[in-house]
C-alpha cells in the first residue's frame, strides 16, 4: 500500500523535525516522506525535499492579503499560524503534481508509533479525510489524512478564499472572543461550512476502540508546554479539551513507557498504546523509539 507524509517548514528548520522524520522511518519504513521548506535543506537522507520557490503557490501568496495573520502581536504565533494555514495550498499542489495516494500531514512536533499503513486501515472506507480534534470548535493537524489529491482541492480553495477576508469578517465567522485567528479554528470552519466527508480519529478509548490518537492533550501532559507557551516541563492539562476534562476528573490517565518507548492512555475500558504523540514541549528526542 502506498503511503506518503508531506511535512512543511517555514521560517526555520527546528532540530526536532529531524526526530519527527526519523521516527516515521522507524515505524513506517515503506512510507515516502516529502518535505516542503523555504530553506536549502541539506543531509535529509531518504526525504524528498522541495523548496517553496518550485511552487506556483508562492507567487500567488505574495499577491494575497493575509493581514489578519500578520496582525498577531506575538511574532512566533504569527509565523506559526500563517505557516500552518498556507501549508494546505502547498500540500495540495504537490499531491496533485505527483498524483499521491494516502497522504498524511501533521505538525513537525509529532511523533508516530504505528505503521501508517495500519492507520489507513482504521479509517472507514467511505471517509476520504481524517483529522484529530481536541475541543468542540478546533481541528488539529496532529494526524491528518487525505485519500487522494482531489480530497485536498476544496480545502485549499477555501483557505484561498479565507485569506481574502478582513480580520473583522473572520471574527464574525469564528467565535474568537478577542483572540487572534489560528488555523485550527479555520480548519473547523471550513469543514463545517461544507459537507466534507471526514472522520475524526478517536482520542479517548472506549470498548470498541482500535487505534488511539493524540490531538495535543496527551502530549501536553506527558511533555509539558513549550517554553514559548510558558512551559517548565511540568504536566499540563487544558480543561477545555475533551481529553483534558477526563484527565482532570481522573477518568483518564496517560504516560510514556521509557522501557517500551511508547506512550499509553488508560481508562475504565483498558490500557491503550497511543499511535502518535503531539509533543508540545518540543523535546521530541526524549520520546523517540529508536
Amino acid at each position: 500500500m502506498e503511503t506518503n507524509v508531506i511535512l512543511f517548514s517555514l521560517y526555520d528548520f527546528p532540530k526536532y523535525l529531524k526526530d519527527c522524520i526519523t521516527q516515521i522511518k522507524h515505524h513506517s519504513p515503506e512510507t515516502t516522506i516529502h518535505l516542503i521548506s523555504d530553506k536549502d535543506v541539506k543531509g535529509a537522507e531518504g526525504v524528498n525535499v522541495y523548496h517553496i520557490n518550485q511552487f506556483l503557490t508562492t507567487p500567488l501568496l505574495q499577491q494575497e492579503d493575509v493581514k489578519y495573520f500578520q496582525n498577531n502581536p506575538v511574532k512566533e504565533h504569527k509565523e506559526l499560524f500563517f505557516s500552518s494555514a498556507v501549508r494546505f495550498l502547498y500540500i495540495e499542489e504537490l499531491a496533485r503534481k505527483l498524483n499521491l495516494k494516502n497522504i498524511f500531514t501533521f505538525d513537525n512536533d509529532v511523533l508516530i508509533y504505528d505503521n501508517l499503513q495500519d492507520v489507513v486501515k482504521c479509517i472507514p472506507d467511505d471517509k476520504n479525510i481524517a483529522i484529530t480534534q481536541a475541543l468542540e470548535d478546533e481541528l488539529i493537524c496532529a494526524m491528518t489524512y487525505f485519500r487522494a489529491p482531489d480530497d485536498l482541492v476544496e480545502i485549499a480553495g477555501d483557505f484561498k478564499s479565507i485569506f481574502r477576508y478582513t480580520e473583522e469578517e473572520l471574527n464574525g465567522l469564528l467565535d474568537l472572543k478577542g483572540k487572534h485567528p489560528n488555523e485550527m479554528g479555520i480548519i473547523y470552519l471550513i469543514f463545517q461550512k461544507r459537507p466534507i466527508n471526514y472522520y475524526v480519529f478517536p482520542s479517548i478509548p472506549d470498548s470498541d476502540t482500535g487505534l488511539i490518537f493524540d490531538p495535543i492533550s496527551y502530549g501536553q501532559y506527558i511533555s509539558g508546554l513549550s517554553s514559548q507557551a510558558g512551559g517548565t516541563g511540568e504536566p499540563f492539562i487544558d480543561k477545555k479539551h475533551f481529553i483534558g476534562k477526563q484527565l482532570k476528573r481522573n477518568e483518564l490517565s496517560c504516560w510514556f513507557d521509557f522501557d517500551l518507548k511508547v506512550p499509553f492512555a488508560k481508562n475504565k475500558h483498558g490500557t491503550f498504546k497511543l499511535s502518535n504523540l503531539h509533543v508540545h514541549g518540543k523535546n521530541l528526542d526524549k520520546f523517540i523509539s529508536y
